[in-house]
């Protein structure tokens, strides 16, 4: 984010004690990244997908364990004769990235009964067993790893597809405050405007220099401003709520807002080849689709794995000696060795076959789904490139058709004080002017709304806008203990 919270809250605290909100375009967008109920239960859901991929890391890490028992016995044989067995244990297991698996256990028993010398049990296990078909070599050993890696990076393109929506959403609720906001200002001159024009008219009747259908035409244009003062205020105010709910704000709905964007507008230079470059390389939904192709591949290689015969190579030592300490052991040598080799063959398993052909299936979908998401990248960036281009086409004909429009209505104005025009075509005039000057206002939002769409569409608004994606990527569980449930 490009402001820190505590400055965002500093501004807002300032201006809200004036019942004024004064908000830029990146401090509205932060302020929705901060407050979003969606996105805050995503960044939680962040934090147990760590949890997952950590779990998944550890597969080949050492794992280790102890263990502990004391047993009392009682028995009675002509007399009460009593008891006590303790037992300690612990071992460690690791599997490698070839799918061997290693064990090593150490145990130690200690029995204590009535008149007897304590007595002790220890053993040492070490076994190792290694698939030789099924579930052998790396890439089967490692698949459950590989899939919850590509897992992670899923559920981070899926973080960035939310922001960018969201982004997307206030840039175009403030747009459309905006221009709901310098429409009623458009009009509110325009009506008073139409009021001094009638207050005016009034006096001249009065005075007996105009008749009265002068009046009755300011009187009627006064009304349809007035009309139109009404509609737009509340198009203003049901903007205004709609872009304060999206920022969780509505609190302050009653506040007054002051939105400070910039509507500079330049020639479009858009390449198609560089706009396809940047949307394969960036955009989330083709990243996803990419990474579903190749887990769609796994799967199906781990479909015709398991349907493999399976052959083991089992080792194993063992070894049981008397003695209170496992250094009193003697040689290696003397404990006991087994090495075997397990063969097992399915015969006639459908199952493992339908699992390889629902996988092939699977794996053809995800390839038709890839190029059909190619060839709508394409279709769509190619057509939002013609309606940027045609939109400031209509953009420069709504400049100059405004110009025109003030140079018409200065024009009939000094008519009107030569006595060579009315004051009803004088209205209509003005009237033009308002339409001129509201039509060319959403022209210019509407240009800036396609550019926004288009960086949407390439995957580049994240980037533009700055946003720290470092709190999704760096997730953790340490976040839980300093979470605060949103008001």
């Amino acid at each position: 984010m490009r402001f820190s919270l505590y400055s965002l809250v500093l501004l807002f605290s300032t201006s809200l004690s004036a019942q004024t909100l004064k908000l830029s375009l990146p401090q509205a967008i932060d302020l929705a990244l901060e407050n979003n109920i969606t996105l805050k239960n995503q960044y939680l859901s962040r934090i147990a997908n760590k949890l997952d991929l950590q779990l998944a890391e550890d597969e080949f890490a050492v794992q280790y364990n102890a263990g502990a028992q004391s047993r009392y016995n009682s028995s009675y044989n002509e007399q009460r004769y009593d008891s006590v067995q303790n037992t300690l244990s612990t071992g460690a297991s690791w599997r490698n990235q070839y799918g061997g698996q290693m064990s090593l256990s150490l145990n130690q028993n200690k029995y204590q009964a009535e008149q007897q010398a304590d007595q002790y049990q220890n053993s040492i296990g070490l076994s190792y067993s290694q698939p030789l078909l099924k579930g052998a070599g790396k890439k089967a050993a490692t698949a459950n790893l590989t899939q919850a890696r590509q897992q992670e990076v899923l559920n981070q393109l899926s973080m960035r597809r939310n922001l960018s929506s969201l982004i997307s959403r206030v840039i175009f609720s403030y747009r459309n405050l905006l221009l709901a906001q310098q429409s009623l200002k458009i009009v509110e001159l325009s009506l008073a405007r139409a009021n001094e024009k009638a207050s005016n008219n009034r006096a001249l009747l009065a005075a007996g220099r105009i008749s009265n259908s002068v009046l009755v035409e300011s009187l009627t244009d006064q009304a349809n401003q007035k009309l139109s003062f009404q509609r737009s205020q509340y198009q203003y105010e049901r903007s205004k709520l709609d872009f304060l709910q999206l920022l969780r704000l509505d609190k302050q709905a009653d506040a007054r807002l002051e939105l400070d964007a910039d509507l500079t507008t330049v020639e479009p230079e858009l390449n198609l080849v560089e706009l396809l470059h940047l949307a394969f390389a960036n955009r989330p939904d083709y990243q996803q689709a990419k990474i579903d192709l190749e887990l769609a591949k796994l799967d199906l290689y781990q479909a015709k794995d398991q349907a493999d015969w399976r052959l083991d190579l089992d080792m194993s030592y063992n070894k049981l000696v008397s003695g209170e300490r496992f250094e009193h052991y003697s040689g290696l040598d003397q404990g006991d060795y087994q090495v075997a080799l397990k063969l097992e063959i399915p015969i006639d398993d459908m199952s493992s076959d339908n699992r390889v052909y629902k996988a092939q299936i699977s794996l053809y979908q995800s390839a038709n789904q890839l190029k059909e998401l190619e060839r709508n990248i394409e279709l769509d960036v190619a057509e939002q490139k013609k309606k940027i281009e045609m939109s400031w086409q209509e953009l420069l004909l709504s400049e100059q058709y405004l110009t025109y429009t003030q140079l018409q209505l200065e024009t009939e104005q000094e008519k009107v004080q030569s006595g060579l025009s009315s004051n009803f075509q004088l209205v209509s005039y003005q009237n033009q002017l308002v339409s001129a000057q509201r039509d060319y206002l959403s022209a210019k939002i509407n240009y800036l709304n396609l550019l926004t769409e288009l960086d949407n569409l390439v995957g580049q608004d994240i980037t533009k806008w700055q946003v720290d994606l470092s709190r999704s990527q760096n997730a953790n569980i340490k976040q839980i203990r300093d979470y605060k449930i949103a008001d």
